[in-house]
């Protein structure tokens, strides 16, 4: 690992000084998970208040803790702080002032003091909602939910009961704002969705297991569908996964422009391999300008998993999870890539948080989400960071800075097509161009051109690096794909 980041630091001109954020060190959590050293002690989720405020949940382990808890922006417990709900997995707003804090088959309201709120509404949202999935609603703006329902170990368990009334199960739940069944919601599963996201002001992006949620209003959609909030389906959208495929959508990030960025183990049409990232055009086809054959491996397990994705500031996009590599290049948990999807290995090029183990998309793993302030906070199940003892939180400064300084340092030709399917790579303003060098992911030479505005890549898919010197001494870098 070290001989591979010490040739890429190398072709690209860094040092590890270059690290283009810092480890936020004012920035330390009262509690110690170290300490025990329990192997389920994990954050789940954060979410941040208004002010400098932090609500995070987990498997703390420590002490009496909740499993919900509050610490302002130095990780400083807020005693007025009321004890939380025991169970906590996953937080979501659900107005101004209240938080849905959703557990193992369990769904409580607090206020931003901890206080429990909406104890009616909870009450009756557990009658309608008898057997409800670890996963977070999605929330109307009237005050409904849309939920998901389990399935039962007999014919009828899962009911949904209305007094004095008892209705026949449904995967899929529209809960009214008193936390009644909504019966004039259309939309009926046939299996427990596992995403609801928001996708417009009108339109809804639900996900599951590919070969398990593979109806929606009796139309095939294969673990994905864009829903309409009467729960109509959108038919200007189709699923791009393979009938009856094995596969699942651990990561989900929109694009302003409609294109939904998934991660996951995912089976698309016309491809006889899972990709593991993807981007997909806003009516569900594969886009295929964004690099889709990104390899991860995972030493423990037969492979990578993306838990998060996340928007950077120049266009690209910050992905966490449990993984030791991507794209062949060795990356712990935390990858940068550019806005068509190919690895900068400029970016976390230390150790990182060493120590994540869980492979599936529902357990921690590694997290990643930006602060109101652009910091970054990473979390999940770590015990490490950059081989040190570390909570498994941290906050990241200077991040958006520091990807400015290397956007201000971009070069002035262009390098195109890329990716490549043929390995054909052609150059903008090439006159002073005086050689090209080809490396491999490794950092071995493979080809060396001299003079030219057009070179081919080896027969090998996947990523190079160029290494471009001009007439005056100057030496550009790009990286390039061959498909």
């Amino acid at each position: 690992m070290r001989y591979l980041i010490s040739i890429l630091l190398i072709v690209y001109g860094l040092s590890l000084k270059a690290q283009p954020f810092a480890l936020d060190s004012t920035f330390s959590p009262f509690f110690d998970i170290t300490v025990n050293h329990v192997p389920n002690a994990n954050i789940t989720h954060i979410i941040e208040l208004n002010g400098d405020q932090v609500m995070l949940t987990g498997d703390f382990d420590v002490g009496s803790f909740s499993d919900v808890l509050l610490i302002n922006s130095r990780g400083i417990r807020i005693n007025s702080f009321a004890p939380g709900p025991r169970d906590g997995g996953y937080l979501f707003w659900y107005n101004d002032s209240i938080i849905g804090v959703v557990g193992t088959g369990n769904l409580n309201f607090i206020d931003t003091n901890g206080n429990v709120e909406l104890l009616q509404y909870r009450d009756a949202f557990r009658k309608t909602v008898r057997c409800p999935s670890f996963f977070t609603p999605y929330v109307f703006s009237n005050g409904s939910l849309l939920v998901s329902n389990s399935f039962g170990t007999s014919p009828n368990s899962c009911r949904i009961i209305v007094p004095p009334d008892t209705f026949p199960h449904r995967y899929m739940i529209k809960v009214d704002s008193i936390g009644t069944w909504d019966s004039s919601f259309a939309g009926i599963a046939n299996e427990v969705v596992q995403e609801f996201i928001k996708y417009d002001s009108n339109r809804i992006l639900l996900s599951g297991f590919h070969n398990r949620f593979t109806h929606f209003n009796s139309q095939r959609v294969n673990g994905l569908c864009r829903i309409y909030q009467d729960g109509q389906l959108d038919s200007s959208f189709s699923s791009p996964f393979q009938d009856n495929s094995i596969g699942y959508v651990s990561a989900v990030y929109l694009e302003q422009d409609g294109k939904i960025v998934l991660g996951g183990e995912m089976n698309i049409v016309g491809y006889p391999n899972a990709l593991r990232l993807v981007r997909l055009n806003s009516n569900g086809s594969l886009d295929t300008g964004f690099y889709f054959n990104s390899q991860l491996t995972n030493p423990e397990f037969p492979t990578g998993v993306i838990s998060s994705i996340i928007g950077a500031s120049d266009g690209g996009y910050i992905i966490s999870g449990s993984f030791d590599s991507i794209q062949g290049v060795s990356k712990n948990h935390l990858a940068k890539l550019d806005s068509n999807g190919i690895i900068e290995p400029q970016f976390f090029t230390t150790i990182g948080p060493d120590s994540s183990t869980s492979p599936f998309f529902d357990t921690p793993g590694v997290r990643v989400t930006r602060s109101n302030s652009g910091d970054l906070y990473v979390y999940g199940d770590f015990r490490y960071w950059d081989g040190q003892p570390s909570q498994p939180i941290v906050r990241l400064t200077d991040f958006s800075v520091g990807i400015k300084k290397f956007e201000q340092s971009k070069k002035t030709i262009r390098v195109y097509p890329n990716p490549s399917k043929d390995g054909v790579i052609m150059f903008s303003n090439s006159d002073n161009i005086l050689e090209t060098r080809v490396y491999d992911i490794s950092g071995k030479l493979q080809l060396l051109y001299s003079s030219v505005s057009t070179i081919q890549l080896p027969e090998a898919k996947g990523l190079y690096l160029l290494q471009i010197t001009f007439r005056d001494g100057s030496v550009e870098t790009h990286k390039v794909i061959r498909q």
